[in-house]
């Protein structure tokens, strides 16, 4: 069952507050960009 908008933006927002890439990893796409040092670059 796929759970509704409202849970899966909660659930996405307490990941992202944890800062744990492991809680974080199943919501962004493999190929997304991160920023470090105000360079852009693949994760």
């Amino acid at each position: 069952m796929t759970p509704s908008n409202d849970t899966l933006v909660r659930e996405f927002v307490e990941a992202f507050n944890t800062k744990d890439a492991d809680r974080l990893a199943p919501y962004l796409h493999p190929d997304a960009l991160g920023c470090r040092a105000g360079r852009w670059r693949r994760s």
